[in-house]
This record gives structure tokens, C-alpha cells and sequence, in this order.
């Protein structure tokens, strides 16, 4: 449903060259009808303080294809 939809959170867990990753997405929706979007992030874990760091944050705004990039250190 469409309630579902925007409650709903999915995240991955996982270890690469001995760090933790996180990968996340969940919806969002303006306060404008039609206004919605997906956001996706990946976190990485800072071997010396234990935090996590993104790596990436972006929304993909729906129904036109339209990507937002708020960080991304990817590099």
C-alpha cells in the first residue's frame, strides 16, 4: 500500500576489506501531491573511531527521471 510504501526502510549490512558497509533506501514524499522520491546512502565504518562515514547520498525524485547528489565520496 501506499502507507507501506513510505514506512518502509531497506538496509544491507555487510564487511569489505575488513570495514563495515551499510547500504540504505527508503521513500520520502513532499508536501506537494506527486511531490516523492527514493533516497539511497551507503555508510562506511571508520576503523579509528568507530563511526560511520558516507560514502554516497542521492534522491531519485518520481515520476520524471531526476537525480539529486547530496554527497558523494566515492572516489
Amino acid at each position: 500500500t501506499r502507507r507501506g510504501r513510505r514506512q518502509h526502510v531497506s538496509f544491507v549490512e555487510y564487511v569489505k576489506d575488513g570495514r563495515k558497509h551499510m547500504r540504505v533506501k527508503f521513500y520520502i514524499q513532499g508536501s506537494e501531491p506527486g511531490r516523492q522520491g527514493t533516497v539511497h546512502l551507503e555508510v562506511k565504518e571508520n576503523p579509528e573511531s568507530g563511526e560511520y562515514e558516507f560514502r554516497y547520498i542521492f534522491v531519485e525524485l518520481e515520476p520524471f527521471p531526476r537525480t539529486i547528489i547530496i554527497e558523494d565520496n566515492r572516489s
